[in-house]
């Protein structure tokens, strides 16, 4: 008997080595390392991992197969998996290079060039003073960098002013240095992003002195509350001048609005804004400091229902009244 089960065991044994099992390998993309290890489990494949890296796949999943899916493997076959783990690379040094030198650095690095801003300089016209971000800055490949470059000498006293709008404020204030020009800040209570660049005075590309001041004005969030110890005196509320007697609730009139601010505010940021039955709220007037303090909006302003006025200062909430 035991003669008998050790001819049959010897037997099956050599018939799976002449003639091994078959599996159909499974698709295995988009796997974790365990979860690729046990789909094949029992297959009896040699499983190997191979380093990858693609931004646009999630960490630590696998990006190709060899074999691939669909195959047919028998056992001691290799299976090579592909590991996704993503590689940071650094800003390149660009500094004191050539523009197109700098864009060829920066297409080797997998990077691409962003705008480009110019100024006065030094430098041989073309050189790269700076970037942003900084060399050595580690940042995903394919992300845009941003350069200054020297558009040459002229007089000691003239720099050009670059675009700053849509930076933020570290960013500007960066370029700003470069240039060697002076930042003046404005916040502006707004929707954007805190800290971006809304808008700049002069405007991009003026020829300026150096040392100039350069107004910035900056997103902040909205902020309601009525400052407290307020150095403003409250401006006078409008009058309204004597109307038909409207519509219920619908009537569409114009109430006069003229509004004078401290002369001692001035270089401060306004905003004034109207709300009333008919939505979103309207901006009346967004800028610096208007001549002589006045804000008049010629024939009235056409408001629906009731009608609430709000005053910012430099981004802080100063008066706030209704028109019924």
């Amino acid at each position: 008997m035991f003669t008998l089960l050790g001819g049959l065991s010897l037997f099956l044994g050599a018939e799976r080595y002449l003639n091994p099992p078959q599996y159909i390998l499974p698709d295995l993309h988009g796997k974790t390392p365990r979860q690729a290890v046990e789909a094949v489990r029992g297959m009896g494949l040699r499983v190997e991992f191979v380093e990858g890296s693609d931004q646009s796949q999630p960490k630590e999943t696998i990006l190709e197969q060899s074999p691939e899916a669909g195959s047919i493997v028998k056992p001691g076959r290799r299976l090579e998996l592909v590991l996704n783990r993503p590689k940071l690379g650094s800003v390149p040094t660009l500094v004191g290079r050539p523009l197109e030198d700098a864009q060829r650095a920066l297409e080797a690095a997998g990077y691409v060039v962003g705008p480009i801003s110019r100024v006065f300089a030094e430098a041989t016209a073309g050189t790269v003073l700076a970037s942003l971000p900084a060399p050595g800055t580690e940042l995903r490949q394919g992300a845009a960098v941003r350069l200054l470059v020297s558009t040459g000498t002229r007089p000691p006293l003239d720099t050009i002013l670059p675009d700053l709008t849509g930076l933020t404020l570290e960013e500007a204030q960066y370029l700003l240095n470069i240039a060697e020009l002076k930042p003046q800040v404005f916040q502006v209570a707004s929707g954007a992003p805190e800290g971006q660049v809304l808008a700049q005075q002069p405007d991009p590309g003026t020829l300026m002195n150096k040392n100039a001041v350069v107004r910035l004005t900056v997103a902040t969030q909205p902020n309601v509350s009525l400052p407290q110890n307020s150095p403003f005196a409250p401006p006078p509320r409008p009058e309204p001048t004597p109307q038909p007697q409207p519509a219920p609730q619908l009537g569409v009139r114009n109430v006069p609005l003229s509004i004078t601010l401290p002369s001692n505010q001035e270089g401060a940021q306004v905003r004034l804004t109207v709300d009333d039955a008919n939505p979103p709220t309207r901006v009346l007037y967004e800028g610096p400091f208007p001549p002589g303090g006045l804000i008049e909006v010629a024939g009235g302003v056409p408001v629906q229902g009731n009608a609430t006025f709000r005053l910012y200062v430099n981004g802080e909430l100063y008066q706030e009244w209704t028109n019924p």
